[in-house]
């Protein structure tokens, strides 16, 4: 049953025990209260669409990192694609690991950000193999 149903029966019942105008009164502020949600519904906005990439970066050579989101729409910790200078798939990364460098040097260096168990972060540079470059 609806809201609209069962508020229609409680009035029906209550009509009999209270005066005529409490009864009116009260359907219009239900009314009244029905037409508010609506517009607010209305007024809702959505996003179109999920963005499905979380990140994306350049290298020295030119081949991009491209990180993509997780299995949930608000994880941002997704799987991390390589693409060529020529735009060429290279491979991919498993979610977060190591995660997005926060910077590429020359010859493959890479510097993540980690953070230990007192959250205090510490730089990690690294050098990636070639085909990963």
């Amino acid at each position: 049953m609806r809201f609209d149903e069962e508020a229609t029966e409680l009035m029906a019942e209550l009509s009999a025990e209270l005066p005529a105008g409490v009864i009116e009164q009260a359907r219009a502020e239900i009314e009244q209260a029905q037409v508010q949600a609506r517009d607010e519904v209305d007024k809702t906005e959505f996003y179109a669409e999920i963005p499905v990439l979380r990140g994306l970066r350049a290298t020295w050579n030119g081949s991009f990192w491209v990180q993509r989101r997780g299995d949930e729409p608000w994880d941002d910790q997704g799987p991390i694609d390589v693409l060529g200078p020529d735009g060429r798939y290279r491979g991919t990364l498993a979610a977060g690991a190591p995660g997005m460098p926060m910077a590429f040097g020359p010859d493959g260096l890479v510097a993540f950000v980690e953070r230990d168990e007192l959250d205090v972060p510490t730089i990690v540079v690294k050098r990636l193999p070639e085909e990963a470059r």
